[in-house]
């Protein structure tokens, strides 16, 4: 009797290593699939920063050029944008040479990589070399605060292409 009842539980307890080991591979699958997500979220982010401190620098470094002269003689811009109270800008007019530029993704067309960031300045108005794509595009404004005393407010925009009405970062400055 005890033989036939070792049997039974023998035939009994068969089914369960394969349902153990389907719970085993979906739970090891889901684990395995909110790792990757949030790989790819880090990822992301990192890559969302970088862009953020090249903007960033790209902004200043125009700031610096622009003001690298005789502020006072710099000529208004007339408004290439118009720049909300909540950081938002509404595009209003064409990019020129005076009042824009880009900042084109490096490419083997452009040489080595430049400082501040990678990236490569590019001047509006001139068909950027083959291959390369734009990273960001510069535009800036200068407004005449008071002619007399020679003050100009000068305002830095770095967006990701014409159609953006968020930039990636605003810098201003009073000279």
């Amino acid at each position: 009797m005890k033989l036939s009842e070792q049997a039974r539980a023998r035939r009994n307890e068969r089914g369960f290593a394969l349902i153990e080991t389907i719970i085993g591979l979906a739970m090891f699958a889901i684990v395995l699939t909110i790792g990757l997500q949030m790989l790819f979220v880090r990822a992301a982010s990192i890559e969302n920063t970088a862009r953020q401190r090249a903007a960033n620098e790209w902004s200043e470094a125009a700031l610096e050029a622009l003001t690298a002269g005789s502020v006072s003689s710099l000529p208004a811009t007339n408004g290439s944008f118009d720049l909300a109270a909540d950081k938002s800008i509404q595009l209003t007019n064409p990019c020129t040479p005076q009042t824009c530029d880009y900042v084109l993704d490096p490419s083997p067309a452009l040489g080595a990589r430049t400082s501040p960031a990678r990236g490569v300045p590019w001047a509006s108005g001139y068909a950027p070399p083959a291959g390369s794509s734009v990273q960001f595009i510069r535009r800036w404004r200068i407004d005449v605060m008071d002619a007399a005393l020679g003050l100009r407010q000068i305002t830095v925009v770095v967006i990701r292409d014409e159609t953006s009405s968020a930039p990636l970062t605003v810098q201003q400055t009073i000279h």
